[in-house]
């Protein structure tokens, strides 16, 4: 039972939803999660929502949840694995 389903869902609300996010593939995402969580940790190269061009955010610990509204994941300069965007 969902005491909330009847509640607006901000970007800021826990997420509701969660699918993986291929880090080899240089297709831009279908819709922009609220977050996304690193499962293996590494390089996140990861364009938002906003933004034109990729950043590359080093050194990402594995169980990292990263509170970005991404657009797109650059597989070129991407090692961490094991992505999940949560929605």
């Amino acid at each position: 039972m969902d005491r909330f389903k009847n509640s607006s869902d901000s970007v800021s609300d826990p997420a509701r939803s969660l699918a993986t996010i291929d880090a080899t593939s240089s297709t831009p995402l279908d819709s922009a999660p609220k977050a996304i969580f690193v499962g293996t940790g590494g390089d996140v190269a990861v364009r938002a929502i906003d933004d034109a061009t990729a950043v590359i955010l080093r050194n990402v610990p594995a169980g990292t949840i990263l509170p970005i509204r991404a657009a797109q994941v650059d597989p070129a300069h991407t090692t961490a694995r094991d992505i999940v965007g949560l929605y």
